[in-house]
Formats: C-alpha cells, sequence, structure tokens
C-alpha cells in the first residue's frame, strides 16, 4: 500500500509539473521542438459499484472500487504532415473490501503519422506498454481471482499509391503478453503479424480491395505444462478476403475486411487442438443519422487464444450511439453480443452486454460522466455463468 501511495504522489508531481508550468493555456509550450510541441496534464477520477467483481457466481464477490488516473501527454509535428505523441497513465486502483487487488497500473503509448490523405506514402508507427489486471473469467482453475499481465505492443503500417487509384498497405505487428500472476495455468506468448492490402479507388473517398494476413503466435508453456513435459506450441492463422474504407455514402462510413480464416497448430502436445478453417471478419461501419446523432455498429469473427493457450473461434457485434443532447449535456447507448466456442471442449458462452451513460462538460477543462452496465454470460458449462452490474461516476480533466 505505501508502495501505491508514494507512485501515487510522484504521478501527481509530474502531471502538476505539467500544469505550473504555463498557467495561460490547455498546452505548455516546448520550446525547440515547433510551435505545436507541447505537454498536456490528464487526470480521471471515478467510483464504481461492481456487484460480482471476479465474473463468477458460485463465489460472488462485490466491491466499491476508487480508480486515480494520472498522467502527461505530449504531442509535436503538424497536422496532415508528421505528428508523434506520447501518453503516460497511471490508474491507482482501490477496493474497499478485497485490497488485494489494489494495484498501479501503469500504461505508455507512442505514436507517430506521417503523410496526409492524397499523399503518395503515408506511414504510422505505434508501439506501448500496458499493465493490466482483470478477472480471471475464462479458466476455471484462475476463477474467483484477478489475473495480472504485461502487453507490450509496436506496429509500423505504410500506405504507398501505386497508381492513381491503387495502392498497396503493409507493414508489421508484434505484440507480447506476459503473465504476473497465475503462471502454473497461463502461456506467455508472442505474436507476430504481416498484414497486405491492395486497394482500389472505385470513388474519390472510398477504396475497395483484397486483403490478407498471416499471424504467427509462439506460446510458452506453463509451470504446469513444464512439469509435465507439455507444450503449447505455435499457433498459425491465414486470412485471405476483401476490404473496403472510406465514405461509401456522404453519411456512411466503413473500414474493414471480410474473408476466409483458417488456423492451425505445429509442436504442440497439450491437447488435441487441430486446424479449424471459419469466416473471418472485423467490419465498423459509422452513420451519422443526424447533426446531433451518431451510430456505430461493429462486427467481427477470428481466432483467439484463452490464457491456457486453447483455441477459441470469437463471433462478436456490437450497436452504440451518441447523442449530443447541447453544448454541455451527451449520452450514449450500447447493445453487443460475444460468441466464445472452445475448440477442444464443449463449452460455448454466449455473452450479452449493455451500456448507457451521460456526459457534462463542466467547462474547458473539467467534465463529468456517469454510467452502467449489466452483462450475462450465458454458458452450456453451467460453471462459468455469471451476471454483472457495474455503476460508474467520475471526473476527467485535461489541460
Amino acid at each position: 500500500m505505501k508502495t501505491i501511495l508514494q507512485k501515487l504522489a510522484l504521478s501527481f508531481v509530474v502531471a502538476g509539473s505539467a500544469v505550473a508550468a504555463n498557467a495561460a493555456g490547455p498546452l505548455v509550450p516546448v520550446p525547440g521542438l515547433g510551435e505545436n510541441a507541447g505537454l498536456s496534464a490528464l487526470l480521471d477520477a471515478s467510483v464504481a459499484y461492481n456487484d460480482n467483481i471476479y465474473l463468477d457466481d458460485s463465489g460472488e464477490k462485490s466491491d466499491t472500487i476508487f480508480t486515480i488516473s494520472p498522467g502527461v501527454l505530449f504531442s509535436t509535428g503538424d497536422e496532415g504532415r508528421s505528428t508523434a505523441t506520447l501518453r503516460f497513465v497511471e490508474n491507482f486502483a482501490f477496493y474497499m473490501d478485497e485490497t488485494d487487488n489494489n494495484r498501479a497500473l501503469e500504461n505508455v503509448d507512442f505514436t507517430f503519422g506521417h503523410g496526409a490523405e492524397g499523399d503518395k506514402l503515408r506511414l504510422s508507427v505505434a508501439a506501448g506498454f500496458h499493465h493490466n489486471q482483470s478477472a480471471s473469467s475464462r479458466t476455471s482453475l484462475a476463477r474467483g481471482s484477478m489475473t495480472r499481465s504485461y502487453n507490450y505492443f509496436a506496429n509500423a503500417l505504410f500506405s504507398y499509391k501505386v497508381g492513381e487509384k491503387t495502392s498497396v498497405r503493409s507493414g508489421f505487428k508484434w505484440n507480447g503478453l506476459t503473465y504476473q500472476n497465475h503462471r502454473e495455468y497461463y502461456n506467455d506468448r508472442e505474436q507476430y503479424a504481416i498484414p497486405l492490402y491492395l486497394y482500389y479507388a472505385v470513388t474519390e473517398k472510398l477504396n475497395v480491395g483484397l486483403s490478407g494476413e498471416y499471424r504467427y503466435v509462439d506460446l510458452a508453456a506453463s509451470g504446469q505444462n513444464r512439469a509435465l513435459g507439455l507444450n503449447p506450441g505455435i499457433q498459425q492463422v491465414w486470412f485471405f478476403g476483401l476490404s473496403a474504407e472510406g465514405r461509401a455514402w456522404e453519411k456512411l462510413s466503413l473500414n474493414g475486411r471480410i474473408g476466409y480464416t483458417s488456423s492451425d497448430y505445429s509442436h504442440r502436445t497439450v491437447d488435441n487442438s487441430d486446424g479449424k478453417d471459419t469466416m473471418g471478419m472485423s467490419i465498423s461501419a459509422n452513420y451519422r443519422a443526424t447533426e446531433k446523432l451518431t451510430t456505430s455498429l461493429s462486427l467481427s469473427r477470428d481466432f483467439e487464444l484463452d490464457g491456457a493457450g486453447e483455441n477459441i473461434t470469437t463471433t462478436s457485434v456490437r450497436l452504440s450511439g451518441v447523442y449530443k443532447i447541447d453544448d454541455f449535456w451527451s449520452a450514449n447507448a450500447a447493445l453487443s453480443y460475444t460468441n466464445d466456442d472452445y475448440q477442444v471442449t464443449v463449452r460455448e458462452d454466449d455473452i450479452y452486454a449493455f451500456d448507457i451513460g451521460v456526459g457534462y462538460a463542466i467547462n474547458e477543462y473539467w467534465s463529468a460522466y456517469a454510467n452502467y452496465r449489466f452483462a450475462i454470460d450465458d454458458s452450456n458449462t453451467s460453471q462459468y455463468d455469471y451476471t454483472n452490474n457495474i455503476v460508474t461516476v467520475g471526473v476527467s480533466f485535461r489541460y
């Protein structure tokens, strides 16, 4: 607890320094790095009541969680040319009852972009580190607890205009996941992916074409598997299909792909997992119904791995909307459905969720919000069923 409070104090000193450096405006200039370079101080504070923090109906526990998230954002560059951001936020979570879950969770995100719409060459880079804590709901041996992990990632994507209407996009994605606890059950992993898109401009604002991706996931044996001489192996996933991006109509924008996905394993001895083929997709559509109402629909289907390395076919759909009531008030709502189909076992989970919230812009720097979330997991394996209600109120600050 003492260490968490020390880190909290240090985070407030860093964020406070960004504010104190220049009280005249919301962005603290950084001399020598250009007119648009500067620091911003960030803060989010909330209190939430969660009636099932471990997503485990057999051992349901409720709690009140206070979260304080101070941070700093550095940004530089000219919009439309080259831009860069570096964001650091530390999430301090304090549980009233389950105090063993109190944690300081670090998050670092870096982005770099070069090129504007219409340029021959465009480049985007993202990298970061996230310290995560979430309920252990997928693996039975870890249920009734929290799973903590470190997630590292680095992506580099480029887009190049080959001709007047044709372009190619490709790059490299890397992700590393390391578990801090439950290491006797969970498998660390590294994932590499190479995407490829070939686009043709059917209109000035809409591109359609072909897409493909190769994904390679190297799983490290958990403590239990190592003791038994078992190997979770390597998973390989291939995707081939059609893709589109841009504005289909004046109020409708699309971004996504749909096609054929195939997965396979090699060097795996922990179970009888075999290759599987399915339809794959990742689609998002945004529709501006009115000046005040914006709606979004997202669809996805892909192979996932749970903490123990079991292959899951996950299908999800989410419909959401944001309504701007006036210059100060806004409202949002979302409905979602996720189906997790486990490859080796007979387990299949249907997860439904409903979210609703309101936001209020207090002034240029402060805003307040209140949210409610209801989720239910209807599993064909009764031990995985759960219901969950969360009520959250909070404030956000940016200077």
